[in-house]
């Protein structure tokens, strides 16, 4: 055999060589796989998180959004119920300077 392996063509100190770094690189890949593997999980696992995250979210704007709606209604209602009441007023106001008119007196001339 002369100190070579025959079925490579290479002596027998490169043969063992060439596995080493063989078993480096499958050594090195599997490395690699398995920290990417981890990786891949850990992303995995922060996305479903902020998919979580923004569900809740969008929930908590849906909420927001029905509240404010609520709250310009009941701003709406209160702005008609101090008109309704300033027009009350302002109709007691006119009906009482009548009667006073009418009676031919007015609060002021009774003190």
């Amino acid at each position: 055999m002369d100190g070579f392996a025959p079925h490579k063509g290479l002596s027998v100190s490169d043969s063992l060589t060439a596995e080493k770094i063989e078993a480096i690189g499958i050594e090195y890949l599997y490395l690699l796989t398995s920290q990417l593997d981890s990786q891949q999980a850990f992303y995995e696992e922060q996305t479903v998180m902020l998919q979580a995250n923004i569900a809740k979210l969008s929930s908590h704007k849906t909420l927001l959004d029905a509240l404010h709606s609520l709250r310009e209604a009941d701003r709406d209602t209160l702005q008609q119920m101090v008109y309704e009441v300033d027009l009350l007023k302002l109709d007691k106001s006119q009906s009482l300077n009548a009667r006073q008119d009418a009676e031919g007196y007015k609060i002021e001339d009774i003190q």
